[in-house]
């Protein structure tokens, strides 16, 4: 993500991610990136994405990286 104003702030919201909150979670956001370790958690995101948010994904493993991008329908 590239930043026009490097003094940018954010307002962080730090919570479990369960299944009775994660809509609310993403709702009025306009990509959901998932940095997760947890396959739990993240299928849930997942099976929340898909039906309405973009979803970017990424992980590494020693000196081997990946991204990707999925788009709701």
């Amino acid at each position: 993500m590239l930043l026009s104003d490097s003094s940018s702030l954010y307002d962080l919201d730090l919570q479990k991610t369960r299944e009775d909150n994660v809509e609310e979670l993403v709702s009025g956001v306009n990509v959901v990136l998932d940095g997760l370790d947890n396959m739990k958690t993240r299928y849930l995101i997942n099976k929340t994405c898909a039906k309405h948010h973009p979803l970017c994904f990424q992980g590494a493993i020693e000196m081997e990286g990946n991204v990707a991008v999925f788009r709701a329908p």
